[in-house]
């Protein structure tokens, strides 16, 4: 058969038609092995592929289910590794290699138990846009050696099966990168439910869809407790030298500079993810950490809402019902001292205990809002130092408290007591004021300001005790600031991050 024969150019023309049909990589690469052995009559034919580094990640052979059972082929092991006759095929420069015998070549290694022996040989490079990415080879022709036309006809197919090839590859990114792209949003949405989550639970249900997503055996996702940087550039997607599995993908859970953990994929077997793969992993993990962010914060800040509605119920139980029953229970007190018959003032005084009875209830909720069991919580021991400086002053002391008294760190607490019962001090030392404001304010940061409408101090001038409020703040980093002028008052800012 000449290459002028129309048959044979009609069934070049039917391969080359066939090849480029598929999409799915794997099924052309399949087709491709087959047409080679079917355009050159051979009776075995091979198909190997490498990626960027050199490893041959896809093997694809014709021919070898005719002589060899399934126990046999499992004895054979893995795919080539690249090296004999057929990785003179895998180099850039490479050119067809037609052999009458394989024994004969000094590159022939031989052929393991149980491959079948084979004589005549004829393989070619497949190329895509100039680069090889993998070799195509057929072995014993029924006239027992390949010809001229054999490897026109080879060399015809392999450069229709490199475009076909490139589309395919095209076509496996795009799929590649929707698969990744929907493992993602479920994820995301698995962590951020805005049900009550789990977050150890939503973390194996992220891992097992990355796995999924990654053709992974095993997948899985620790968080660290405490955050260290996040590594530079790309993740190392491993190798088949791994120590135990074939190949272990190791990702940073990152958001900018902090990690907070590691997502790791596992394959047992084949050569596990090539450089795409593992971008797409780390993108992954990127918005699977931000998503772990966002509930941590959603968890945060519900938990201070709920702060800050106790912590108001409180404040109004205490300064509105309290006083109101305290009111009513004096106002009973004097109508009993009034009353001119026994059974009244009786009753009224009975009425009188039960309302020291519901304040004393009321008191004990209060406690419990705050959800303190210690007997001497932040918010009373600033109550009982303004209550303090309010008697030795004789002057007008005020207590503010914004936001949740709950959500101040216990190493924090003494240190607000501390500034507060100095700045009370600097006021009844040398402000000579009317009135006195204490405010605390709890937000990201703790800002406690204590203002008087005394005589102020010079510019340039300090107060005892100024240094020591300065050096906790510093301590603790935040800032102090004093804020005077002669005959104008003093305002002191003393603000720490809120840990």
């Amino acid at each position: 058969m000449t290459s002028d024969d129309p048959r044979r150019v009609r069934a070049l023309l039917e391969a080359v038609i066939a090849v480029g049909e598929g999409l799915d990589l794997d099924e052309v690469l399949d087709r491709i092995a087959t047409t080679a052995c079917e355009l050159t009559g051979a009776r075995y034919g091979a198909l190997g592929v490498q990626d960027d580094a050199g490893r041959v990640v896809g093997f694809h052979s014709h021919g070898m289910d005719h002589v060899l059972d399934a126990e046999q082929r499992a004895a054979l092991g893995g795919r080539p590794t690249g090296g004999g006759l057929p990785g003179l095929l895998l180099r850039d420069d490479a050119e067809p290699l037609r052999l009458s015998n394989l024994a004969d070549h000094p590159r022939f290694v031989g052929f393991p138990d149980p491959h079948p022996r084979m004589t005549a040989f004829l393989g070619v490079p497949l190329r895509v846009g100039g680069t090889t990415f993998g070799n195509l080879y057929v072995a014993d022709p029924p006239s027992g050696d390949f010809t001229a036309d054999d490897e026109e006809a080879l060399q015809a197919l392999a450069s229709a099966a490199g475009v076909a090839v490139g589309n395919a590859r095209l076509y496996r990114a795009a799929r590649r990168r929707q698969t990744w792209w929907e493992a993602a949003s479920q994820a995301v949405q698995v962590v951020v439910d805005p049900g009550p989550v789990d977050l150890r639970a939503a973390l194996a249900e992220v891992a097992r869809i990355a796995a999924a997503a990654a053709g992974a055996d095993v997948a899985t996702i620790r968080l660290d407790t405490e955050h260290p940087s996040a590594p530079d550039g790309p993740p190392d997607p491993g190798g088949p030298d791994d120590a135990g599995p074939a190949a272990r993908l190791a990702l940073p859970l990152a958001v900018g500079p902090q990690t907070l953990g590691t997502m790791t994929l596992v394959w047992h077997e084949g050569p596990g993810p090539d450089h795409e793969d593992a971008l797409l992993a780390r993108t992954f993990g990127e918005r699977v950490a931000l998503a772990v962010e966002a509930s941590r914060a959603a968890s945060d800040r519900a938990a201070l809402a709920v702060l800050q509605d106790r912590d108001r119920i409180a404040q109004d139980l205490h300064d509105l019902v309290i006083q109101r029953l305290f009111a009513v229970g004096l106002s009973l007190q004097a109508a009993g001292n009034l009353a001119r018959v026994p059974e009244v003032a009786k009753r009224l005084a009975r009425a009188v205990d039960d309302l020291d009875d519901t304040i004393k209830d009321v008191r004990r909720t209060i406690f419990q809002l705050h959800g303190t069991a210690v007997s001497s919580p932040l918010r009373d021991q600033l109550e009982e130092l303004v209550a303090t400086a309010r008697a030795d002053l004789g002057i007008a002391v005020r207590l503010v408290i914004e936001g949740p008294i709950l959500a101040v760190p216990d190493d924090l607490a003494p240190e607000v007591l501390a500034v507060a019962r100095e700045a009370l001090s600097n006021v009844a030392k040398h402000a000579h004021a009317h009135r006195v404001e204490v405010s605390l304010r709890i937000g990201r940061s703790l800002e406690l300001t204590v203002t008087d409408d005394g005589d102020g101090t010079a510019p340039g001038g300090r107060r005892s005790g100024l240094a020591n409020l300065e050096e906790r703040a510093t301590r603790n980093g935040g800032t102090f600031h004093l804020r005077s002028q002669p005959g104008s008052g003093t305002t002191l800012l003393w603000s720490v991050p809120r840990r």
